[in-house]
């Protein structure tokens, strides 16, 4: 089974915790090469992953903690 990805290409403000919640294997882009205007915010994390989970990131991610992930993973 192939794992979901997600691909961020303008702004993502969460509320007060968190800009994304990954709770299941995944990835994540954020932006694409070359491009750095996309944008991922949290209050306390940008982004928070209670599973196994990728990020690619070519612009910005800002919260209290930018990225959190629980489990194995990579940034």
């Amino acid at each position: 089974m192939a794992h979901p990805r997600w691909s961020i290409s303008a702004t993502v403000q969460g509320t007060a915790r968190f800009g994304v919640l990954l709770n299941v294997d995944g990835t994540i882009f954020n932006g694409q090469s070359g491009a750095t205007g996309a944008l991922i915010q949290g209050g306390s994390y940008g982004i928070y992953a209670t599973a196994p989970g990728t990020v690619v990131n070519y612009a910005t991610i800002t919260g209290g903690g930018g990225v959190s992930i629980h489990g194995t993973g990579a940034v």
